[in-house]
């Protein structure tokens, strides 16, 4: 029955060798194969998948076609093909037909009766989204999804890409944990680049951090970067992360990175240096 959501993990690895029932293709909407994912799954299951795969297309953004897995090898039985969104900037719907993808290849797998699926990191290649925005709607969709899968693995192709969706799901846990009353205050070391050096965008991180309750202070470092330290609540830290990385603060972020960690004190109100 379909009512709950999946237990999530993260693993390096070759998504066409991982042992679940099914695994997703980050596919084109013509399903006849292409380069990445795409290509290697392709490889691994033969050339039937293609003549498969083009009886079903066009696949259109967002939804999501199922075949068999041909030649890959047990326990594997189904292939989900999504086509994810290209990035055009963020302001043309990309995060909602991401989380479609995620959303519809969960559907297609409780359809097809599948009870583990493996994901890669869908449209973070060819199409350009950006590797952290990607995690954090991945991770959302798929924690908030109801579904009949018991479990779901995100299949990182690189370090850095399962250091990413390893930090998304820890703070999304911190997140669900606040909810029940139960979260401890945590500490948000975050460096943003970019034209972020002028006073606006300190000014405009320290009343965000004010609004939310959070103690800290942003400062100006020597390599053109400004670091934002906060202290509160898991979800007030993430709401300020979302605001660093959305591109809603005045400057021209290019980059963000941060760090989780347990609370050091000594702060007091939020503190622009």
């Amino acid at each position: 029955m379909i009512g709950a959501v999946a237990h999530i993990e993260v693993v390096l690895g070759d998504i066409t060798k991982q042992r679940v029932d099914a695994i997703v293709n980050a596919a084109n909407e013509w399903l006849r194969g292409g380069g990445g994912v795409d290509g290697a799954i392709h490889r691994a299951a033969g050339p039937e998948l293609a003549e498969a795969g083009g009886k079903l297309a066009p696949c259109p953004p967002g939804e999501a076609r199922v075949t068999p897995a041909f030649r890959l090898s047990p326990p594997v039985r189904h292939i989900i093909h999504t086509v994810g969104p290209a990035w055009e900037g963020g302001g043309h719907g990309e995060a909602e037909l991401l989380a479609g993808c995620y959303r519809r290849s969960l559907a297609a797998a409780d359809e097809a009766g599948a009870r583990s699926v493996a994901f890669p990191a869908i449209s973070t290649g060819i199409f350009g989204y950006p590797p952290v925005q990607a995690a954090r709607v991945a991770v959302a969709a798929l924690a908030s999804t109801p579904t009949s899968v018991e479990l779901i693995r995100l299949v990182a192709f690189d370090a850095a890409a399962r250091d990413l969706l390893e930090a998304e799901l820890a703070a999304s846990r911190r997140g669900d944990a606040a909810q029940r009353g139960d979260a401890s205050p945590v500490r948000l070391t975050a460096r943003v680049r970019g034209h972020v050096q002028g006073v606006g965008f300190r000014a405009s991180v320290r009343m965000r951090a004010a609004r939310l309750g959070l103690s800290g202070s942003a400062a100006n470092l020597d390599d053109g970067s400004v670091e934002v330290i906060a202290e509160g609540p898991p979800e007030r830290c993430r709401e300020l992360l979302a605001y660093l990385e959305g591109g809603e603060s005045p400057g021209r972020a290019k980059r963000v990175t941060r760090r989780w960690g347990p609370p050091l004190g000594g702060l007091t109100g939020f503190v622009q240096r």
